[in-house]
């Protein structure tokens, strides 16, 4: 008989990772230290910067930093990634109002380090029952409060718009075209001002640019239906298979939202899948005041929606909800052996991993129902009716000064507006507003951006901040007249 080698003795655990556990213990009230410190970094404090102007030293010292090295001192790092987080635009700051300013709310990174600190695999149930439990249920309410069907609906978290929007594609793939001949003739429609996201995960997916299809937008900023009328009787005609529509609720830009009723009745009679692009503008649907101008969303197919947008959270939180969550299974589930052995079997319902993309996955749910719990129904629908009341008054304070015109009236926390003091060619008046965006953030004034609505340059505000008063509001609108003003000098 065939002699073996006798087994080699496993290694010791190395002795620097008990030595690393201790230090982290003794190390534990800096810890405790940096989470009380902040408190006051989500968000800044309004006399904080809004961003930090880098010296190319710093860039250089951030690089040096960036590579691991010999070990440091826990309390070393520290301070390290504190200098590091400060080269960054403070997008939480209560006076920025560029892009969908993220309003995360302290609430949101405690449920973020109760997530981390558990790190539950969020596949399935087998692993992480408890998680993918609250996943189902918080989905399903969610999905309620949209009129998303309750029998059928359901969905699953994902890190943002991008990948709910890619995964609505792939499913409206599924379900809408017959095979590979079909899909190289498929056609998506969207509006000329949809976010250039859906595009792009379009893309991802193997649809070239002539299938993606512009629609143009009303005056009213919305998508134009006759038009799209028009594109899918051509587009038929010419041998194409036109198969899914892309709905905006809340562009970023201007707020609007395209009219997904009056699109749901067009893609039933034509056959084509719905998906709203709803990652910012679907947060409404919990709102107080304003839900009912999100009603139609209930007509979807399928709907993103990033709680890191409008329901305060911190980055990485989103979800695609669908009518009909089995059609999500038939794209994104794959028979294996492993998985099988793997499911829970305590539920009817499918598990996550067989609905997205992901395989392991952390429970994001968790981190918003743990802020969603503690704030309650009430009072996150009045945050989110808190933003388009403050949008509501930097519009009426606008309107009340002189040489300002409003180029598109608040909705969903938006307004767009621009400085026009008098006689002026088009071109001075576009670089008089693109210089008060400029001059506004590099003096830390305000975060306001400068967008092009209508061919011309104008500044936009998103207002879904919770931490402005009607006398912050006051000061803001002051500044940026009295920085509009010393801009015209110039020109």
């Amino acid at each position: 008989m065939a002699s073996h080698p006798a087994a080699s003795p496993p290694p010791p655990v190395p002795e620097s990772i008990h030595a690393l556990d201790h230090e982290i213990r003794s190390h534990w009230p800096s810890i405790q230290h940096l989470l009380t410190e902040l408190l006051d970094i989500t968000p800044p404090a309004r006399d904080a910067p809004l961003t930090h102007h880098s010296t190319p030293q710093d860039i250089t010292r951030i690089r040096r930093w960036a590579r691991p090295g010999p070990p440091q001192p826990l309390e070393t790092v520290i301070g390290e990634a504190r200098a590091i987080f400060d080269h960054r635009v403070r997008i939480n700051h209560p006076l920025f109002f560029g892009f969908i300013p993220s309003g995360t709310i302290q609430l949101s990174w405690v449920g973020d380090m109760l997530m981390a600190a558990f790190n539950a695999h969020g596949g399935g149930r087998k692993v992480g029952l408890g998680p993918c439990v609250v996943e189902e249920e918080l989905l399903r309410w969610l999905a309620a409060r949209l009129g998303l069907p309750a029998r059928t609906a359901g969905g699953v978290f994902v890190s943002g718009g991008s990948v709910a929007n890619l995964m609505s594609i792939a499913v409206a793939r599924d379900q809408k075209l017959d095979g590979d001949r079909q899909a190289a003739r498929g056609v998506i429609y969207l509006s000329e001002r949809a976010h250039y996201a859906v595009a792009k995960m379009a893309r991802v997916l193997g649809f070239v640019d002539r299938q993606i299809h512009r629609v143009r937008c009303s005056e009213a900023f919305e998508l134009d239906v006759e038009d799209l009328k028009e594109q899918l009787v051509a587009d038929r005609r010419q041998g194409l298979v036109p198969f899914m529509i892309v709905a905006t609720c809340g562009y970023t830009e201007t707020g609007t939202g395209d009219p997904v009723e009056d699109l749901a009745d067009i893609a039933r009679r034509e056959s084509l899948w719905l998906h709203v692009d709803g990652a910012y503008g679907a947060s409404m649907a919990l709102s107080h005041a304003h839900a009912h101008l999100v009603a139609g969303l209930g007509a979807a197919d399928s709907v993103a929606w990033d709680a890191h947008k409008w329901l305060f959270s911190s980055f990485g939180c989103g979800m695609l909800l669908a009518r009909d969550r089995d059609h999500l299974r038939s794209t994104f589930g794959v028979h294996s052996e492993l998985m099988d052995q793997q499911s829970g079997g305590l539920s009817e319902q499918p598990e996550p991993w067989d609905l997205s993309v992901e395989l392991t996955r952390p429970a994001r749910a968790m981190s918003l129902w743990f802020m969603l719990r503690v704030l309650g129904e009430e009072r996150i629908g009045r945050m989110i009716d808190y933003g388009i009341y403050m949008a509501d008054s930097v519009q009426a304070r606008l309107q009340a000064r002189e040489g300002w015109e409003i180029l598109t009236t608040a909705k969903r926390g938006i307004v767009t507006f621009r400085y026009n003091p008098g006689p002026c060619s088009e071109e001075d008046l576009d670089g008089v507003n693109t210089t008060i965006s400029d001059t506004l953030v590099e003096d830390n004034l305000a975060g306001i951006f400068s967008v092009r609505v209508s061919g011309v340059v104008s500044l936009r505000v998103c207002c879904i901040t919770t931490r402005l008063s009607e006398e912050d509001i006051d000061r803001l609108i002051q500044q940026i007249d009295m920085t509009a003003k010393e801009v015209t000098k110039h020109f």
